[in-house]
């Protein structure tokens, strides 16, 4: 990069000039283009060491800048009390031109990665219904983080976990049933309700949610211009016996306590605030413990990091998910859990509070719809208060 370049010859003018080195070198683009391209205020910095004047300074500086190999600027000045602006060639901004045509989309590829290997992991949204506003800025975040990840280096992989197994997906069945527990309303689900037959809610909410993903959520995610590189199914780690098998490894490792009748994981001995429970009185296996058997899953496959993107509201998950890493042999570092702030929606002036459950929500599609898929992109992807 052109800003580190004019760094290091400022550094070696500063040594031929003075006999000092010095780390302390700021190149700033100046806010007014008579100004130059870039600046530097090294001449302010190193006076009182020299004990002379910055203009003084400033001028030995650039009469040794002049003599280094400087075809990428046409001119370097001394303005104010000591900077040192750079005017970049005209020849230079050509070539720079040439080269970004030449490249392509190659253009501006960095090894900072050196090939690690990272899995992010974003939306992952229930398939329990359509996806909304609320899955918009996860998603096209996610994505872009992606793009930036895989120009810097790394290999990436686009992972979506289908949440297709447990009591949402009962909790689905139950709405289309339509019984005492149904919980999810909406015209999608008097739709299913026509198309679904089944006995029990298990069964009904496994093909709802296998209806929901292929005929709603995966378009959606078309739409946006999304690609995914895996869909992960949950479903799929009970039915290869993983997360049996994590469970045995951690009470092999004694890292479970039989409690109230309960299976619960030590996670205060990894800085969580309480231990979280893994299987519950009932025999039920909590998400906790699918997400475990899912994280020993990616390690296997290989991955250097696992990148998570997450609402606010699952940032009380973050202490016993990095407990769950570290248990496993890994390194806390190696799973990144990227947390912003929950889209609101207002009607008349007024906040609404979406939800599938209420019928109350705008979906991704319809928003796209209506101001295009540039627009709602820029509006997920502004910086949203809280948001680290």
């Amino acid at each position: 990069m052109v800003r580190n370049q004019i760094k290091e010859l400022v550094k070696k003018a500063v040594k031929d000039s003075f006999g000092i080195e010095t780390e302390e070198i700021r190149i700033e683009k100046p806010k007014e283009k008579n100004f130059g391209d870039y600046s530097t205020n090294i001449a302010l910095i190193i006076a009182e060491k020299i004990k002379k004047e910055p203009k003084e300074l400033g001028k030995i500086l650039i009469l040794n800048l002049k003599k280094l190999d400087l075809k990428e600027f046409e001119r370097i000045e001394l303005a104010g009390p000591g900077f040192i602006n750079f005017f970049l060639s005209k020849n230079y901004l050509q070539n720079g031109i040439r080269e970004v045509l030449r490249r392509g989309e190659k253009f501006g590829q960095l090894e900072i990665g050196q090939g690690k290997k990272v899995n992010l992991e974003f939306i992952s949204a229930n398939p329990t219904g359509p996806l909304t506003l609320g899955n918009g800025r996860g998603g096209f975040c996610g994505d872009t983080l992606s793009r930036v990840l895989e120009k810097a280096g790394f290999r990436v992989k686009r992972e979506y976990y289908i949440n297709d197994k447990g009591e949402q997906i009962k909790k689905l069945g139950h709405s289309i049933l339509g019984d005492s527990q149904a919980l999810y309303r909406g015209k999608y689900i008097d739709d299913l309700r026509k198309r679904i037959k089944g006995k029990t809610p298990e069964e009904v909410g496994e093909k709802a949610a296998k209806i929901i993903l292929e005929e709603m959520i995966v378009p959606s995610v078309k739409r946006m211009g999304i690609r995914f590189d895996v869909w992960f199914s949950e479903k799929s780690l009970y039915d290869k016996g993983e997360i049996e098998k994590i469970l045995n490894w951690l009470k092999k490792k004694k890292l479970t306590e039989e409690r109230e009748g309960a299976l619960w994981f030590k996670s205060v001995q990894f800085g969580d605030d309480k231990d979280r429970v893994l299987v519950t009185k009932n025999g039920e296996k909590t998400y906790f413990a699918s997400d475990i058997a899912y994280f020993k899953n990616k390690f296997k496959r290989g991955f250097d990091y696992l990148i998570y993107f997450w609402g606010a509201d699952h940032s009380g998950y973050i202490k016993r998910m990095e407990g769950a890493v570290r248990a496993l042999g890994y390194k806390k570092e190696q799973a990144k859990f990227i947390i912003f702030q929950l889209v609101c929606l207002f009607e008349k002036g007024k906040q609404i509070r979406m939800s599938k459950r209420e019928g109350t929500y705008v979906t991704l599609d319809e928003l796209i719809d209506e101001v295009g898929l540039d627009v709602a992109r820029f509006f997920f992807l502004q910086r949203s208060p809280g948001s680290h």
